[in-house]
């Protein structure tokens, strides 16, 4: 894979050629090299930028499922905990209370990367997070 670096020294001949490898077809007869290089800088940085996570894909290959099955299908909303939002969820006669953070949960001073890990920790078995704590029902989110 190219750098950044690498494109800043290459010929117009070189971008062509670049550009055919990343694309999978020629550039635009009139591109010039300026214009290549920009974009194949762009796809560089998509490259080695953040990922989607797996959840997202899942959510969007349901969506996509969906709509190839009802052209007029509308895709709701997924809810979303804001950090801050704490959850109380009784287990066993006692009272958990997890508090949302930006990337996971805070649970007894300790901090987990998901609801899930949380309910794993309270539980000792493998439960969903989300159904733990009552935020979905049957695969789907309350109210809906």
């Amino acid at each position: 894979m190219l750098s950044l670096d690498d494109l800043d020294g290459m010929t117009t001949v070189e971008l062509r050629a670049a550009w055919e490898d990343d694309l999978g077809r020629p550039p635009p007869s009139r591109a010039s090299a300026d214009w290549m290089r920009s974009v194949l800088a762009y796809r560089i940085q998509e490259w080695a930028g953040p990922r989607l996570s797996n959840a997202t894909k899942r959510e969007l290959e349901r969506i996509a499922r969906a709509i190839e099955k009802d052209r007029g299908h509308q895709p709701k909303p997924t809810r979303q905990l804001k950090a801050g939002t704490k959850l109380l969820r009784e287990w066993n006669g006692v009272v958990h209370e997890v508090q949302v953070l930006d990337d996971g949960a805070e649970y007894r001073s300790t901090r987990f990367p998901s609801l899930t890990a949380v309910a794993k920790e309270i539980t000792g078995a493998h439960w969903s997070g989300p159904r733990f704590f009552g935020l979905k029902t049957r695969g789907k989110a309350d109210g809906r």
